[in-house]
């Protein structure tokens, strides 16, 4: 087994192991559950305990361009402008703000107002 990725995001390494899937590479996560409310005592995240994918080797080439590209999108989308916002509803019922993604309040569940 080779470690091909390791994040302090335990749902970026699920995305990624996701892709792999879809490309039909064989992953398995490991150090899901020593991250990071754990080691809150020892002042954050420490490394070793930092979630981690990995593959069993035979298609290490087609799993490292799947990682490239994965890195890039995830780098990409940490370095949007801070003014590009997701856009919002305000829910009628409660007042909520609401992002678009959603079809129904979060907090009171009344549905999204048609334009």
């Amino acid at each position: 087994m080779i470690k091909i990725y390791s994040s302090p995001y335990i749902v970026d390494c699920d995305q990624l192991r996701m892709l792999l899937s879809s490309a039909g590479i064989r992953s398995e996560m490991r150090n899901e559950f020593g991250h990071p409310i754990g080691l809150a005592a020892l002042g954050g995240a420490a490394e070793f305990a930092a979630p981690e994918v990995w593959i069993d080797g035979t298609n290490h080439a087609d799993a490292a361009e799947i990682v490239r590209r994965f890195t890039q999108t995830i780098t990409r989308k940490s370095r949007q402008p801070a003014d590009a916002t997701i856009p919002e509803w305000v829910c009628p019922h409660c007042g909520e703000t609401v992002i678009t993604t959603f079809s129904a309040c979060w907090k009171c569940d009344t549905p999204r107002p048609e334009n």
